[in-house]
């Protein structure tokens, strides 16, 4: 649930936040207007906000993560594609160590 607060204050009003399942969530950033927050810079925010520890009963844990980020193009109509984009932008930030993010290249994984 912290983790959720968490990621619920790094996106402005319109964007989602939800948890796909387990310990992976994913943020639907609403269309950007100029002068708004780019997906590079709330996956910064997110990384930030996420490296502060968790007080969990009278302890603190810490987590690290990979953030994936999968950009809309004005022809692609299937999400699920979008989000499977995003996965695999996220397992190469995993490969690069964790507390990084990477943004999805179709020229990569093509």
């Amino acid at each position: 649930m912290e983790v959720a607060e968490r990621l619920a204050a790094c996106v402005s009003p319109g964007d989602l936040v939800a948890r796909l399942g387990g310990d992976e969530f994913v943020i639907l950033i609403s269309d950007r207007r100029p002068g708004c927050d780019s997906a590079q810079g709330i996956a910064e925010r997110v990384l930030a906000v996420l490296a502060a520890p968790f007080p969990i009963v009278g302890d603190t844990v810490s987590v690290a993560v990979s953030i994936g980020i999968a950009i809309a193009r004005p022809d692609m109509d299937d999400a699920g594609r979008l989000l499977a984009e995003a996965d695999l932008a996220m397992y190469a930030a995993k490969r690069n160590g964790k507390g990084r993010h990477t943004v999805f290249d179709a020229s990569v994984s093509d």
